[in-house]
């Protein structure tokens, strides 16, 4: 499917189109609420286009389709006639061509507060973003276009009946897929053997000598599982994990065919499974924790049995973990390393809620809960469940490989197995701070250090160096001035110092750990050499090398970015000086590994140097170059952290990382959480260790800690997004670290 088509179709649709629109949103939405029904008609839909069946005929969750261009006005007079002849309507998702975003912010309060409904948009965005997401979703943009642009296109490109053929990353990867099958005859022990090995057992589990399963029955129930795939494929993989099991995991009994789980290893799983069950329970009892504290702090009454409630936010969390799985099964199979953030889980819990309605009758409040509620357990779990959630979501992943392809090692294989990362300042910043938190807490050194342990080479360059540099002495003019005097936020470093609960007092002497004052860039360069291994390098020989239109256009996009950075302020304020300078940076390393890779294999998983970066608008640039460039843009060097966690923990570098380092690796390498510091905060930390003098220092940290949540809590959250993001995040992790 050629997304341009789509997004043309989409963009051209008109009000007499409805009919056409609402088919394709039924297809899009069709995997996500199997109940939906679609009641559409030129009048008379009582203020909906469609709703959703739950058990016993519920009308919690409403759905709207519009091409209508005035978006606010219609889902102003949906809401006003849902909550009149649907009362039982607790959210309102509002399915539409056109592009709303971030536009909608204030209209989805006046929606809650005026209809007590809770508005869920999908725009013309959330329909590209889905457009190659499954078969059925495919087919129905593919007709959409088909029925609304091709006659247009004709004279200009040539549309393929199989969309996946046609982009460069979609080819990429068919690449992959295309190497597999005459790969599966060289298979080396690795992923796709732990996995079949994994399946035969649990196909095997309660056998005994006495009640045993014939093979037939064995590759039965393993098809079942990879329904998608051939079933001699799958069979061949089977009958190769009986055969090596067989005397050491399970037996055999030739004469019937049959075979059982052997003695010894029924205990080892015995065993596992009791430790399991434990771990579990305490996941559970962690799980219900957050989710009453986050109650209490919403002000919002829960029963005194919450059992349904956890099972949903268990139940959206799992499902959480499926779909990153799938993202980097996708990506691996695609080469489009895409940032993987928490955004997927508003739809999840909308979807479980169609799927299940509300039992306990939260409304519209259940939403932001749930969400909220998956978002800490993973974001940040306590050191008893991190290696727990680590394995759940290891195992989400590989079954997410298991149903791309039965050959999982061979898909892992095609993923660089050496190389050079190069970071930018937002992933240094955090190495940093988190010398403020105890090890198990440290989740950008866990990476770090996991990438170190796997043989990768780190560099920044002197850019970024110069970056880390500024605004260390950017928070040292402010730890120096006073908080009235100080315009915005407190800078990252010392909004964490703060945060921590600290002394503010002895924020200068922290940093010296990292640089004194007479050459604090080459203290920080040996810093991060010897506790991290990365070295400062040059990019500026190959940025330089890449063409005049290329360099001009990624020059202005970043310029565009640091200038809508600049004009809204908020954690960044800079002048246009620094803003000419840090655009310089982004380039060279946006540039500068493309140039490295002229020598490198030119395909999506072969390269070996990677730009890795928070920054959304690395992410953004590939498809903003193939609007401005008449020549085709190089690959993309941009690398997720998202996928580097799961590269370390499944790609072909999981050799040399130990067990260990692999299970401390983080979840999700951040969230969004609270706001930066802002300087009026500065006073209140102060105020309260005034206030707690003579108490033991854990303690007087902690009511430091507690009370700037309460005071940010006041304040409300901020804008979620990129560097901002991490930075709240990591925070807050601080202001609720371990107590020293």
């Amino acid at each position: 499917m050629s997304s341009k088509r789509f997004e043309l179709a989409l963009e051209r649709l008109r009000p007499a189109d409805w009919k056409m629109f609402e088919e394709l949103a039924s297809k899009f939405l069709a995997s996500d609420f199997p109940a939906l029904r679609t009641v559409s008609a030129a009048s008379g839909d009582r203020g909906r286009d469609a709703f959703l069946f739950g058990p016993g005929d519920d009308e919690s969750v409403v759905v709207q389709y519009s091409v209508q261009a005035d978006w606010a006005t219609k889902i102003r007079d949906t809401g006003k006639r849902v909550r009149s002849e649907l009362p039982k309507a607790t959210i309102l998702i509002y399915v539409t061509n056109q592009i709303i975003g971030a536009k909608a912010d204030d209209l989805r309060k006046k929606i809650r507060r005026d209809f007590n409904l809770y508005l869920d948009i999908r725009d013309r965005s959330w329909f590209l973003e889905r457009a190659t997401a499954d078969r059925p979703r495919e087919i129905a943009a593919e007709e959409l276009a088909e029925q609304i642009v091709d006659q247009l296109l004709a004279s200009r490109e040539v549309v393929s009946s199989k969309a996946m053929a046609l982009s460069s990353l979609e080819a990429q990867a068919a690449l992959v897929h295309l190497g597999l099958q005459w790969e599966d005859d060289s298979r080396e022990k690795g992923l796709t053997k732990l996995c079949f090995e994994a399946l035969v057992r649990a196909a095997l589990r309660g056998t005994t000598p006495e009640k045993r399963l014939h093979r037939d029955a064995i590759k039965e129930q393993i098809r079942k599982l990879l329904p998608t795939h051939p079933p001699e494929v799958v069979d061949a993989f089977t009958d190769s994990t009986l055969k090596r099991l067989t005397k050491k995991a399970i037996r055999h009994y030739p004469s019937e065919d049959e075979f059982c789980l052997a003695h010894d290893e029924r205990l080892r799983l015995s065993e596992r499974l009791a430790e399991l069950e434990e771990t579990d329970r305490a996941f559970l009892v962690e799980l219900e924790e957050i989710v009453r504290r986050r109650a209490e702090a919403a002000g919002v009454p829960l029963p005194a049995d919450v059992a349904a409630l956890i099972e949903r936010v268990r139940r959206v969390l799992e499902q959480f973990l499926l779909s990153r799985g799938e993202q980097f099964a996708a990506a691996v199979r695609s080469g489009q390393f895409r940032a993987m953030a928490f955004e997927a889980l508003r739809d999840l819990v909308v979807a479980d809620m169609a799927a299940r309605p509300d039992d306990i009758k939260l409304g519209p409040a259940i939403v932001p809960l749930v969400d909220g509620s998956v978002e800490e357990a993973l974001a940040a779990p306590s050191p008893q469940t991190q290696g727990y959630l680590r394995s759940l979501a290891d195992s989400y992943t590989l079954f997410a490989f298991l149903r791309e392809t039965p050959d999982v090692q061979s898909a892992i294989s095609k993923i660089f197995s050496h190389g050079e990362i190069w970071m930018d300042a937002m992933i240094v910043l955090p190495l940093v701070a988190e010398e403020l938190l105890d090890q198990p807490e440290r989740r950008f050194w866990h990476v770090i250090q996991a990438a170190r342990e796997s043989g990768l080479e780190l560099r920044i360059t002197a850019g970024v160096l110069e970056e880390v540099e500024r605004h260390i002495n950017r928070c040292l003019t402010c730890w120096r001035g006073t908080a009235k005097d100080w315009e915005g936020n407190i800078p990252f470093l010392f909004s964490a110092f703060a945060s921590s609960g600290r002394p503010l007092g002895d924020f200068g002497k922290w940093l010296e750990q990292f640089c004194g004052t007479a050459h604090p860039a080459d203290d920080i360069t040996d810093y991060l050499e010897e506790t991290f291994g990365i070295q400062v390098a040059s990019l500026q020989k190959e940025a330089t090398e890449a063409s005049t239109e290329l360099r001009g256009a990624v020059q202005e996009i970043w310029h565009e970015a640091h200038e809508r950075r600049r004009k809204g302020g908020g954690a960044w304020e800079i002048d246009p000086l620094t803003t000419a300078r840090l655009v310089a940076h982004d380039v060279e390393n946006y540039l500068g590994v493309i140039g490295r890779r002229s020598v490198q294999r030119s395909s999506a998983l072969g390269y070996t140097t990677w730009w890795l970066t928070l920054d959304r608008t690395a992410f953004e640039v590939p498809e903003e170059l193939k609007k401005r460039m008449k020549e085709k843009p190089a690959d993309s060097p941009v690398l997720s952290i998202d996928f580097l966690v799961n590269y370390l923990a499944l790609g072909p570098v999981r050799v040399s990382v130990s067990k260990q380092t692999e299970s401390q690796l983080p979840i999700v390498p951040y969230a969004r959480m609270v706001d930066l510091l802002p300087a009026e905060l500065l006073d209140v930390a102060n105020q309260i260790r005034e206030e707690s003098q003579g108490l033991p220092e854990r303690v007087v940290r902690r009511r430091v800690r507690d009370a700037l949540d309460a005071a940010k809590t006041r304040r409300g959250p901020i804008s979620k997004g990129g560097i901002g993001e991490m930075h709240r995040d990591l925070t807050d992790r601080i202001s609720k670290g371990t107590e020293s």
